[in-house]
Formats: C-alpha cells, sequence, structure tokens
C-alpha cells in the first residue's frame, strides 16, 4: 500500500512548504524535538526540514498515513496539503 511507504524527506518538503511556519505544529504531531528550534534564527522552511530529518531518523511510525494523520488532525492548516498528499500517492503517473 502506498500509504505504508516511508516518505522521503525532499517530497515531505515539497508538499509542506507552504505551510513551513507550521513547524513546531507539524514536528509535535510527529512526536519529534522542536522546543530547541522555536527561537532558532533559522528560515521556517529549514526547521522543517530539521523537522522531517528528526522524524524519519527516529524511524517512529514513519509513513504516509502518519503524514495524512497530521493534516486530518489538524484540517484548518493542513487541508490543502492533504489534498495535495492524497493527490501525489493515488494520481502519480
Amino acid at each position: 500500500l502506498q500509504l505504508d511507504r516511508k516518505p522521503l524527506r525532499s517530497d515531505l518538503h515539497r508538499l509542506f512548504t507552504s505551510s513551513a511556519a507550521h513547524y513546531s505544529t507539524i514536528g509535535t504531531a510527529l512526536d519529534v524535538q522542536v522546543d530547541d528550534v522555536l527561537h532558532s534564527p533559522m528560515a521556517a522552511s529549514d526547521k522543517l526540514i530539521l523537522v522531517f530529518k528528526r522524524w524519519i531518523d527516529s524511524d517512529n511510525d514513519v509513513t504516509w498515513r502518519k503524514v495524512l494523520q497530521v493534516c486530518d488532525d489538524y484540517p484548518e492548516i493542513f487541508g490543502r496539503v492533504k489534498v495535495e498528499v492524497e493527490d501525489y500517492l493515488f494520481n502519480k503517473t
């Protein structure tokens, strides 16, 4: 199943780049540490990359299913991202 495949960091970043400002919500939902980057001078997009790297490195439920669960848990923030993720997973040519 597509949903049980492990996402690549590059795909995650591309799909979530419009929501980079919400890196702390994404990191919290994925159960990775974000406290140390909250006040970092890094750009939000770099913080998002770091969040996804930590999640993939954690090997804790790193699946597209979990990505969609995060979108479902925060529909007002990630509703559009969910549509893009589903399109990517199910309509790839």
